[in-house]
């Protein structure tokens, strides 16, 4: 149980028991702490505040115990072994030190790991020192080197050495190797654990995105070699200014187009590569550039939106969707390709359309066809609506309909906010739309006429159109009745 509610108001009970938790330790109340310890681990909580207050206030016996349950919070299952060590062995500075510099343990030998356990076990701060955490980092700096090299061989023998491939709670080797190496580098790898793959201790994330080296978010020891190690860690920490953004595998080997890579990370379990291909840079998706002089604000007027191009405007983004979208039918199934589907339908892209189509994407069968219906007409009032992508839209069968209980009918949404007349023609002459089709109580000219759009209503007018009022009297007259009695002013109701 996480809160309750006492007099209406929402209580969390975690966070009073860690606060005062923490207050009993700081008072020495080892009792109270003992019996309040188990009530802030709600979820496994192993929150680093929590383990660093044990340590500054010497409630060793407390934080020995926290961590031999909560174990999985080690960055390795060797770093979580040499915290065991520590606490069989009542070395709470050698705990901190491992605490604070642990982030490469794993890359240590069976034999190095011997040695710096003896170490730990000893309490030997300079033996920790060299055996454990520069020996550590050095090795995973020859691991990186070895795969920014493209040295499968070396980066092969280098990982048959470790004692662990299982990373948690820090960028994996995935993720060096989507952005630096080969694919074929990760059939070394275990089985992808399902973790954390960012940053959640040692290196401060954003410190990482700008570049910065900084050991900022584990603060547990403060000895003598402390400045000593920092100077030492410091150089050897490339990985993480490297692997900077994006941290997500997937994202990197999309932005170096290399879709075999994407492919070798979606059999490890790796997902959103849709979302990837779509929001990484350069990030084309808008046509603001891609007409000279072209805007695309709210009702930014009428035009002929034919005149927009029928693929991205940069080159880049078009080679990058040749490229993934075949891969993202394999990962992801056709239907993983229905967000760019749905983009393409919005902005224009007949050329991207037809791409989704040979990559597997089925129009007639997808769920939610009337929102991309939508997404072409207007819908959020960007309003660009091609009529020959509407053309290509009917031709490959996307359904028009049922509409939705929010009564936006595809052409409601249209009359509201495209930009092109002659969408609406196109959805009335040749989709069949009904031009009299009622949302609620509201037809499209009752959405066009009050939004100054004398082209559009001139349209629909051509067609027939007529308004709520003149086809279903009784019931507005009904509505707006309902609304007086409300006390509501009627002439600010839409009629839905």
């Amino acid at each position: 149980m996480k809160s309750v509610h006492t007099n209406g108001r929402q209580v969390d009970i975690v966070s009073n028991n860690r606060c005062a938790f923490k207050l009993a330790i700081r008072d020495s109340d080892v009792a109270l702490a003992s019996r309040l310890e188990p009530w802030i681990a709600d979820g496994g909580d192993y929150t680093t505040d929590i383990v660093e207050w044990l340590y500054r206030y010497h409630a060793y016996p407390l934080l020995f115990s926290r961590l031999a349950r909560y174990d999985d919070a080690a960055h390795s299952p060797v770093e979580a072994g040499l915290w065991k060590t520590a606490a069989s062995h009542n070395q709470p500075e050698a705990l901190a030190m491992i605490w604070d510099y642990g982030h490469a343990l794993n890359y240590l030998t069976p034999a190095q790991v011997k040695a710096c356990d003896s170490a730990v076990a000893a309490g030997d701060e300079a033996g920790i020192a060299d055996l454990c955490i520069k020996t550590s980092f050095s090795r995973a700096e020859a691991v990186y080197g070895a795969i920014k090299a493209k040295d499968t061989p070396r980066v092969k023998s280098l990982l048959a050495e470790t004692s662990s491939l299982t990373e948690d709670y820090k960028p994996q080797l995935e993720s060096y190797i989507a952005k630096f190496g080969l694919s074929e580098m990760l059939e070394l790898l275990p089985p992808r654990p399902q973790k954390a793959e960012y940053f959640t201790g040692h290196l401060s994330l954003s410190a990482a995105v700008n570049g910065q080296r900084s050991l900022n978010n584990r603060r547990m020891y403060d000895g003598p070699l402390k400045k000593e190690l920092d100077a030492c860690v410091l150089p050897y920490i490339s990985y993480p200014a490297d692997a900077s953004w994006p941290f997500s595998p997937v994202g990197s080997a999309v932005l170096n187009n290399d879709p075999v890579m994407a492919r070798g990370l979606a059999k490890r379990g790796y997902k959103w590569l849709s979302r990837e291909v779509q929001s990484l840079p350069p990030i084309s998706m808008g046509l603001e550039d891609a007409v000279p002089g072209s805007s695309l604000r709210m009702y930014d007027g009428i035009e002929d939106s034919e005149r927009y191009p029928s693929r991205p405007a940069d080159e880049s983004l078009w080679q990058r969707l040749n490229l993934f979208l075949p891969v993202i039918a394999e990962a992801e199934g056709p239907e993983g390709l229905r967000d760019i589907f749905e983009a393409s339908a919005r902005y224009g892209w007949n050329d991207v359309i037809d791409l989704t189509i040979a990559a597997g994407f089925d129009a007639k069968t997808t769920k939610g066809p009337v929102e991309i219906w939508r997404n072409w007409a207007g819908s959020g009032f960007f309003g660009l609506c091609k009529p020959s992508t509407g053309r290509k839209l009917l031709h490959l069968g996307l359904p028009l309909g049922p509409v939705g209980e929010d009564n936006w009918t595809v052409l409601r949404v249209a009359a509201a906010g495209c930009r092109d007349p002659q969408a609406l023609r196109f959805l009335v002459t040749e989709a069949g739309v009904d031009v009299n089709e009622l949302g609620g109580t509201m037809t499209a000219l009752d959405e066009a006429m009050p939004r100054s759009r004398p082209e559009i209503v001139a349209v629909l007018k051509s067609l027939g159109a007529k308004s709520g009022k003149e086809l279903v009297p009784e019931k507005i007259a009904e509505t707006r009745q309902k609304v007086i009695a409300e006390g509501a002013d009627p002439d600010f109701w839409e009629w839905d």
